[in-house]
């Protein structure tokens, strides 16, 4: 589980680390663009570290998130954790239950708003309803007597 959550940590890092060194070599490139052969080079490097901010840096959050839940999943076989934390919210008073839900709710319509005035204004929308429809089997089976 260590070396997962070292991935997931240097993953973490190293998004901002080659976004850091992307916006560096775009402006070396910049910088020496009446110097053809270290421009190319400079070009080369700020791409390169694009790519990997965007497309590997990611990849191997994930990996290193999903490797270390499964691994503590698997170190404690019969979930009985999760089960006591289920039944835990299950034994909350009604108050603290609706002052819950309604968090969530007004956090997930702050959310929806605040990306509806970044994006167009429907897809803000569409986050708020996927949010939804991914929150119903979760609430089924929490609320389920």
């Amino acid at each position: 589980m260590k070396r997962f959550l070292i991935l997931m940590g240097a993953s973490f890092a190293g998004f901002f680390i080659f976004v850091l060194l992307h916006n560096a070599f775009y402006g070396l490139t910049i910088i020496t663009s009446h110097i053809t052969v270290l421009s190319r080079l400079m070009e080369g490097f700020h791409v390169a570290s694009f790519i990997i901010a965007i497309f590997i840096c990611p990849v191997g959050f994930v990996a290193g998130a999903v490797g270390s839940v499964v691994l503590f999943v698997r170190r404690d076989k019969t979930m009985s954790w999760i089960n006591d934390k289920v039944e835990e919210f299950r034994r909350v008073p009604n108050p603290y239950f609706s002052l819950h839900v309604t968090a969530k709710a007004l956090c997930g319509v702050g959310v929806g708003v605040l990306l509806s005035t970044w994006l167009p204004v429907w897809t803000g929308w569409i986050f708020i309803v996927v949010a939804l429809v991914i929150s119903i089997p979760s609430a089924r089976i929490v609320l389920r007597k």
